[in-house]
């Protein structure tokens, strides 16, 4: 077998040769499209696709001896196609035909191939040729699928595009498919769920397909040119395309193919004759059994045309209408009964999209194979809602062919679907068929793959784990992918997707993979320290550890991407069950600095898990280098899971960027370092800079801090510099110089003048031995970035309309400068903003607008950016989204600022705050923020919370202090104080609120804290104060925002504070939160306690003086809160007692003392 493998394998190669020197010459690269509107029914970003001219007449020359993949003596075929990132790529093809013998004898110059690359192992192509063009299909084993298209019919230019190119989803396709089985097929398939393992009987299965048109489908497609085949040869040519694309799918999830049935006289050219309704009506109220639907009316005409005995799933294509409906779901081969007009079977199906664009992979696949599959038997499997079928299991919209990516608002996981079925989806249709006869079948030579999905397993909460997968295939050089799949059923939207769901999935279906693991959430989430997600947003993981206690449901779906000759591979897949249970997380100590050659004490949280049902023994531990990219030192295997392992550091590398991680052994949940941790050969300091952020517009200064880390006992003084600081400015550091961890402020001045630039900076640190370099950028804006669009075209706005602006404009050029036109606006007022464009033809723009609220000079800030949508073919109308509300933020700075408005033509992508050169137009206007008038003095005069401790007067009626911030721990409480000014003999009532979940709204429960009335006081304390904040252990780590407002209550005392309001006698502050982990290391407590000497080497004393006489606690902590030492002393008034550590590890640590009465903390550093 060997031997014959290398001899296929040189020829190959012998053929692969010539190919590239013919088919090289029938592909030409194309730099730029004269038209580039023609992407535009594709919703195509011109700078996200890539242009090909073909010489046709070579390249079917190539095909031409193609022969069938079900042939007996196989000959190979070799040519070239463009690929992913416009790449030519060689494929092995063979014919696989979708149509009929009976009709491909008709029209033998419409065919349908197969293909399998040469260039890159488990590609997969679809091709379809005709008279109007060639159209591919590549599938890719981690890459999104790439598809080619002619521009426009008869056209000799290609576009080449995947997911990527796309700019939006602008069909707005629904479903109308009633979710739910008909009485038979359900009957049937509870005693029939017999594929249990997937499509893995190697068997083929066929279904003859009756397609008809409406005669708009058909209009589309002809080509006007009756020499190379009429309207009807047209119409059969794009059907050839779609049906290939959708057996692509079908064979490779599920083993099933469909082939086009010969009956030409069911596709409709004459509108006046056709047997269906207009779209508008043919598409609404389909499932009432209206006889003037769609469903129905193809159901009758397959009956009256072909009879029962011609087909086994008939389906309808449409030009327009924006819908699809199956009929019924599991019908296939279901017969008509003739004698019931009103009854819908395996012909009723139909697919017609919104956009009038009856072509392109998102028709062929979001929408035809969705049908189809509805026909086959799956349901839908998103779970922004429940249908109750027992399979929403996507979260959101969801995101594969069942889902309804791109069409859901706000449940969007993306804006395009991924081709292939959910688990759900195979298994229903699986379970359907296995019911059926209708279907031939044919055996597939290939041995199908064996999914194991492992053995089922108990973790803790609040842990991250990876899924391991595994599979066998007999014919061992299959290229075989994998696909984890959570299977729980229910509700699971943006609004209560987290870590505290128990039911529903909490993880999305991602695309199938060479990986047989799945990490949940994925690993860089987990390095990220984000094992947490609440509120997901399109395009964000959708993916969460469990927090409660809740049983989870998983699936691996193998599949088989054989070679093509073999008629394709199959899938197989396997379910495990993961318990997680209401126990203590597992996670483990983050290290500060190691030295080579030191001990080192690791350490972890075990928790409960070496309890009988998560029973983790043993544990591995894993060294990184390089921030958790990699892990490719291995510290222990199979240690005891005791919580602790000692560990001499091997010369390494120096690095300041290294992370443990520390997994089960047996078991699958695993914990990183939350933190990089340097680790060097000697004593060193490392530099660690904060980002440098944009400085106000105008400033003549910018101040940065970075913090200085000393290692491994390094003494030596370190002096600061700086180098590529802008000319003409000057800068200076505080302190100037350091010989212990601290933080340095570096402070640029004399940027009076400086041209406007990202400005690279090298950090210098030089002691007596060490220098080292930090490199950062310094963003530098002293004003508004120039932008405007070409003025080639007039695609422009042509009114705005805000507050009291009303400017009608031309296009005058690429820029408009308007800002002399001022509105006054007023803070947290909302305000409707229009604007019209013109689109300069039957194109489509897209028109955004930013105001500068921070007067940064910089339209990147939250908060800043508006999209006021598409418009199409107008030459002055409303953009779809126009009026759209805009309240000022609390926090804006008063003055005058600036409002873009930006209008571009959508195909050259969406507008950006700074773009030029484009075909559209900029316009610019002065937004003056008025300053709060305010006629009382109610207000907040203190604020007293962890370190807060803001004294205050009422400089207007909102105060920013949002630059004041305090870290407070998960799980950990505070007393908060707040004093008020109630102007005299009034009352006020005060509350706070904290945005917990980060989401920017202060309306979820948990998140208000009322801290009560106050009555003729001038700076006094409300009658709730103090009042004990508990950190909720899953608020979102990171920086939040607590809100204050005082208000007065009237003498009805019925006028709440309430957290967006405006105009109100009192006040509101804004403060920052920070979120962090674990036990807070500010300091508190009373005077007297010294530590000493600090910093020290683990051995230090302890003297607190007044002490009581009774037991004196010590606890000692590291920085993440994990307990390490603890002792209690005898009291003797004056308390003085050494404490030894005994090796522990370098870092930062709190002590807490307590003498039975009061309580300390204090920051001590292990050096």
């Amino acid at each position: 077998m060997k031997t014959k493998l290398h001899y296929v394998f040189s020829i190959t190669m012998l053929l692969f040769a010539f190919s590239a020197i013919a088919q090289n010459s029938s592909w030409k690269q194309v730099e730029n499209l004269k038209n580039p509107e023609k992407l535009s029914k594709f919703h195509l970003d011109k700078n996200q696709v890539h242009l090909f001219e073909l010489d046709i007449k070579s390249f079917k020359k190539s095909t031409a001896s193609t022969t069938l993949r079900s042939a007996k003596n196989k000959k190979e075929t070799i040519i070239s196609l463009p690929g992913i990132n416009g790449q030519i790529e060689s494929f092995k093809i063979y014919e696989a035909p979708v149509f009929s013998p009976e009709l491909a004898s008709k029209y033998p110059n419409i065919k349908s191939y197969v293909g399998i690359s040469i260039n890159n192992s488990g590609t997969r192509l679809r091709m379809s040729m005709s008279p109007q063009g060639v159209q591919t299909m590549i599938s890719y084993v981690n890459n999104s699928n790439v598809f080619m298209q002619p521009l426009t019919k008869g056209s000799n230019k290609y576009v080449v595009y995947d997911k990527r190119s796309k700019n939006s989803f602008a069909d707005k396709f629904e479903c109308k498919t009633l979710d739910k089985l008909n009485k038979s097929f359900n009957k049937s398939t509870e005693t029939a769920k017999v594929n249990e393992g997937g499509a893995n009987n190697q068997t083929l299965q066929k279904f003859r397909i009756a397609i008809s048109t409406t005669s708009e489908y058909t209009a589309y497609h002809d080509d006007g040119n009756a020499g190379n085949g009429d309207a009807i040869a047209d119409a059969l040519a794009a059907i050839n395309t779609t049906l290939g694309r959708v057996n692509e799918i079908f064979e490779t999830d599920m083993g099933v193919t469909f082939e086009l049935v010969n009956a030409t006289q069911l596709i409709y050219n004459n509108a006046a004759t056709d047997p269906y309704s207009d779209a508008s009506e043919g598409t609404s109220n389909d499932n009432s059994n209206n006889t003037n639907g769609w469903s129905l009316q193809l159901q009758n005409t397959l009956t009256t045309e072909l009879g029962n005995a011609a087909y086994d799933i008939g389906h309808l294509l449409g030009a327009t209408g924006g819908g699809g409906n199956a009929g019924c779901i599991g019908c296939v081969c279901r017969n008509d009964n003739a004698g019931n007009s009103l009854d819908k079977n395996k012909g009723s199906g139909y697919t017609s999209p919104s956009n009038s664009t009856p072509e392109g992979d998102t028709f062929d696949l979001d929408f035809v194979a969705h049908e189809i599959g509805h026909q086959m038997g799956a349901n839908h499997t998103w779970a922004f809602e429940s249908e109750g079928t027992g399979v929403n299991s996507e979260p959101g919209s969801g995101s594969t062919i069942m889902g309804y990516a791109g069409i859901e608002g706000a449940n969007n996981v993306e804006l395009n679907g991924d081709d292939y079925f959910h688990y759900h989806s195979i298994k229903q249709i699986l379970d359907n068929l296995s019911t059926k006869s209708c279907q031939t079948t044919e055996a597939i030579s290939n041995n199908p793959p064996s999914a194991d999905a492992g053995n089922n397993y108990n973790i803790p909460k609040g842990t991250a784990y990876v899924l391991n997968g595994a599979a066998t295939d007999l014919d061992g050089g299959d290229n075989l992918t994998y696909c984890w799949e959570q299977i729980d059923d229910g509700i699971s939207n943006f609004q209560n997707f987290g870590s505290t769901l128990t039911s529903g999935s909490m993880n999305r279906s991602l695309p199938p993979s060479n990986s047989p693991d799945r990490y949940i959430p994925k690993f860089a989430s987990v390095i990220a320290g984000n094992t947490i997600q609440t509120a997901p947003t399109l395009g964000s993981d959708w993916e969460t550890v469990s927090t409660v206690a809740r049983t989870l449901n998983w699936a691996l779906t193998v599949r088989d991407r054989a070679p093509i000759a073999s008629t394709g591979g199959q899938s197989s897949f396997d379910t495990m069950q993961i318990i997680v249970e209401d126990v203590t997380p597992f996670t483990m100590t983050n290290p500060v600095s190691w030295a080579q050659g030191s001990m080192q004490t690791i350490e972890w949280e075990i928790g409960q898990t070496t309890n009988a049902t998560i029973n983790c023994q043993n544990v591995n531990i894993k060294l990184s280098t390089d921030g958790g990219v990699t892990f490719p030192i291995t510290i222990a295997s199979n240690t005891p899971n005791d919580g602790s392992f000692d560990y001499t550091v091997p010369a390494i590398p120096d690095t300041s960027a290294a992370r443990l991680l520390i997994e089960a052994a047996d078991n699958i949940f695993y914990d990183v370092s939350n933190f990089n941790f340097s680790i060097s050969p000697t004593p060193s300091f490392f530099i660690v800079e904060e980002t440098l952020n944009p400085i106000d517009c105008g400033a003549t200064t910018a101040t940065f801090n970075f913090d200085y880390v000393t290692a491994n006992g390094f003494s030596e003084n370190t002096v600061f510099s700086v180098s590529g600081n802008p000319a003409g400015s000057t800068v200076t550091f505080l302190p100037t110089n350091l010989s212990d961890s601290g933080t340095v402020t570096m402070t640029i001045n004399d940027l009076d003048g400086i041209a406007q630039a990202d400005y690279p900076l090298i950090i210098t640190g030089t002691s007596t031995s060490i220098t080292k370099n930090n490199n950062v950028t310094f963003p530098f804006f002293n004003g508004i970035c120039s932008s405007a669009g070409n003025t080639t075209y007039n695609t422009s706005t042509t009114l705005v309309q805000f507050n009291t602006i009303n400017n009608a404009s031309a296009k005058p050029s690429g820029y408009s400068d308007y800002t002399s036109i001022i509105t006054d606006l007023n803070r947290n007022i909302s305000y409707d903003l229009t604007v019209n464009v013109n689109t300069d033809g039957d194109f489509i723009t897209a028109t955004k607008v930013w105001i500068d609220w921070n007067q940064n000079c910089s339209f990147n800030d939250a908060g800043e950016e508006y999209d006021l949508g598409d418009a199409s073919n107008i030459a002055n109308g409303a953009t779809a989204n126009s009026p759209i509300s805009i309240t000022v933020p609390l926090n804006a700075v008063p003055g005058n600022t600036t409002m873009r408005v930006s209008t571009k033509f959508k195909d050259d992508g969406l507008p950006t705050s700074c773009d030029n050169g484009f075909d559209g137009e900029v316009e610019d206007y002065t937004i003056n923020i008025l300053p709060d008038d305010f006629e009382y003095d109610t207000s907040i005069t203190l604020v007293q919370f962890n370190t807060i401790n803001q004294i205050s007067e009422k400089p207007s009626s909102y105060s920013d202090f949002s630059s004041i911030i305090t870290e407070v721990n998960r799980d950990s409480s505070y007393d908060l104080t707040v004093n008020v000014n109630t102007e005299g003999n009034f009352t006020t009532a005060t509350k706070v609120w904290m945005d917990w979940n980060q989401n920017s709204s202060f309306d979820d429960p948990g998140e208000a804290y009322d801290l009560g009335d106050a009555t003729n006081v001038s700076n006094e304390a409300t009658n709730n104060s103090p009042l004990s904040i508990s950190i909720p252990i899953d608020a979102v780590l990171g920086n939040t925002i607590m809100r204050i407002a005082t208000r007065y209550i009237g003498d009805s005392g019925n006028q709440e504070p309430i957290p967006s309001e405006n105009g109100f006698d009192g006040e509101v502050e804004d403060y920052t939160i920070t979120i962090i982990p674990t036990l807070a290391i500010e300091e508190s407590g009373y005077d007297n306690l010294i530590i000493y000497p600090n910093a020290n080497n683990g051995k230090f004393n302890v003297k607190l003086n007044g002490a009581l006489n009774r037991g004196i606690t010590v606890e000692v902590f590291d920085a993440r809160g994990q307990f390490i030492y603890k002792n209690i002393f005898e009291g003797t008034g004056d308390f003085n007692q050494s404490i030894d550590l005994n090796n522990v590890q370098s870092g930062l640590y709190i002590l807490r003392i307590n003498d039975g009465l009061r309580e300390s903390t204090k920051k001590i550093i292990i050096k």
